[in-house]
């Protein structure tokens, strides 16, 4: 009964063409997207990737030459546009914090984007149709050709690896363990190779090779579940055997400042949001409990130059009473360039005197949010990106791990710099936790700040260490080196969290073989592709 109404719908999407057909694949983009945070829905991307599967079959088996590049670019774009639109739509929120100004070109912004990187998968799909079958090995170039544009997706320009299709299938803990292995690109092939193995359930040809895929992706069920709960049950283990020092505590402020608020920048809301952060990190919940090590602000914390209120410094030392380090994020400025000064989005380490002891300038900056490409050119069209700052923010030189007071050593993140796994430590000395401070107050009570909370702990995993996460709206959270959340501070609440700062543990193999592992996979599914595509 089930196989029936499988052969059913795989006839329909078979058969269905022309503008139904680009129709039918952007829902199925749009479905596979409930994958994503904060919904975690492994099972849509199956129904969705094994649907493209079906409307491929449909494509390559109707046409031939050009004309059916042109359809399986179009199909992979338009599951692309629905899934992109899903899954990103809380950027135009962004455009409406000022909206007198911005609100009209919400909809451009929005489409631009997702219709942007919605060519990736239009590229994949035809990539994938030069290597179709009518046997099983045409998932496994999907899969290839998919993780393959995803992975250019996350580097080429400026790069943008959000949601990449990987995170899907870390949907818990447990099934998250296996980044530790091959990173998010590495599972970005394995969820799409299990996403599409369903759609081959109904081939009447080559059962024998479609039976070795049934019993891969069984096996690779189980060895992720395994390896989960082994690397789980191990962590208690070492908790309960641990003979370190007893770790640092950390009290991290949220805020929770409307970013309406902030971008109106009138002196009565400096005042209050200055107040609103002295007065959290001085809260004490816990009765004759010590100052923490460390008290850690968001990004824009105050956001406007220090260099204006040099006041501030003298009340956060009476703040900080000589035991406390303080790390906050600031807007810097700097004497140079072209126009005689650089403006930086920046992170201040504190000493507990109240100086300032290390700087970090964001070296990943958001195009169009933080800076326009072709900055000069589009001011003079009277363009701004939406921080409104003329020239916009500089690039920093360069991120390595900071160390003040005796603390553990942590390597500074702004923003959706959590969201590059190639560039988290790029060849530098590995430091004992990531501290992110970042502000995603411009995308409201929307599934955006739980995507990034989610990408944020997958690179605890990726890389075996803690990481302490600021937001000002939230989520604020400390993360332990298996991604587990050990405190947090629920979305758009007015608060601090408060804990210790977790224990690093050896660095995992995608630490130790970078992207060997994921290249070897690629390789192998290569190989696979090419035997599909010479006896197809």
């Amino acid at each position: 009964m089930l196989l029936s109404r499988i052969d059913t719908i795989a006839q329909y999407l078979i058969l269905s063409f022309g503008w139904g057909r680009l129709a039918l694949a952007c829902l199925l983009g749009a479905i596979a997207a409930l994958a994503q945070a904060p919904f975690h829905l492994f099972p849509a991307m199956i129904v969705a990737f094994s649907g493209l599967v079906w409307i491929l079959d449909g494509a390559v088996s109707d046409q031939i030459g050009r004309s059916n590049t042109k359809t399986a670019f179009g199909i992979g774009w338009a599951f692309g546009l629905g899934y992109f639109l899903a899954g990103l739509y809380w950027i135009g929120y962004a455009f409406l914090v000022e909206a007198q100004d911005f609100a009209i070109l919400m909809p451009f912004a929005v489409l631009g984007l997702c219709g942007g990187l919605a060519i990736f998968f239009g590229a994949a799909t035809v990539c994938a149709r030069w290597f179709w079958s009518s046997s099983g090995t045409r998932i496994i170039s999907l899969a290839l050709f998919f993780t393959a544009f995803e992975w250019l997706r996350g580097n080429i320009l400026t790069g943008f690896p959000w949601n990449a299709l990987g995170y899907g299938l870390a949907f818990n803990d447990t099934f998250s363990q296996g980044t530790s292995l091959i990173g998010i690109w590495g599972y970005t092939f394995v969820a799409l190779l299990l996403a599409t193995i369903p759609a081959i359930v109904l081939d009447r040809h080559y059962k024998a090779f479609n039976w070795v895929l049934y019993c891969t992706a069984i096996a690779l069920v189980a060895a992720l579940t395994l390896y989960g709960y082994a690397r789980l049950n191990t962590s208690l283990t070492e908790a309960e055997t641990s003979t370190q020092h007893i770790r640092p505590t950390v009290r991290i402020v949220q805020p929770n400042i409307d970013q309406k608020t902030i971008q109106r920048g009138n002196t009565n809301d400096k005042a209050l949001q200055f107040q609103a952060l002295m007065a959290l990190s001085l809260a004490n919940p816990t009765p004759n409990a010590a100052p923490p090590a460390l008290i850690v602000w968001p990004e824009t914390a105050y956001p406007y130059l220090w260099e204006h209120h040099p006041e501030l410094l003298a009340d956060i030392k009476t703040m900080q009473q000589n035991t406390s380090v303080l790390v906050t994020g600031v807007h810097r400025k700097e004497q140079g360039g072209a126009a005689g000064v650089k403006y930086y989005n920046s992170l201040y380490a504190l000493d507990p005197q109240g100086r300032i002891h290390s700087v970090y300038d964001k070296i990943h900056l958001v195009p169009f949010g933080e800076y326009l490409p072709f900055q000069d050119v589009l001011e003079s069209l009277g363009i701004e990106q939406l921080t409104r700052l003329l020239g916009g923010f500089s690039v920093g030189k360069q991120r390595e791990p900071l160390s003040i007071a005796g603390l553990p050593s942590f390597t500074p993140l702004i923003c959706y710099e959590a969201i590059f796994p190639d560039e988290i430590l790029a060849g530098q000395k590995r430091p004992d936790y990531l501290l992110h401070i970042t502000n995603d107050g411009w995308f409201g009570a929307s599934t955006g700040p739980h995507q990034h909370l989610h990408q944020t702990k997958i690179r605890a995993i990726e890389h075996g260490l803690p990481i302490i996460r600021a937001a000002n709206t939230g989520i604020s959270a400390i993360i332990d080196p298996y991604g587990r959340t050990i405190a947090s501070l629920a979305l758009n609440r007015h608060g601090v969290v408060e804990g210790t700062i977790p224990n690093p543990i050896d660095a995992p193999p995608y630490t130790q073989l970078d992207e060997l592992l994921f290249y070897a996979a690629m390789l192998l599914g290569l190989v696979i592709a090419l035997i599909g595509k010479r006896y197809k």
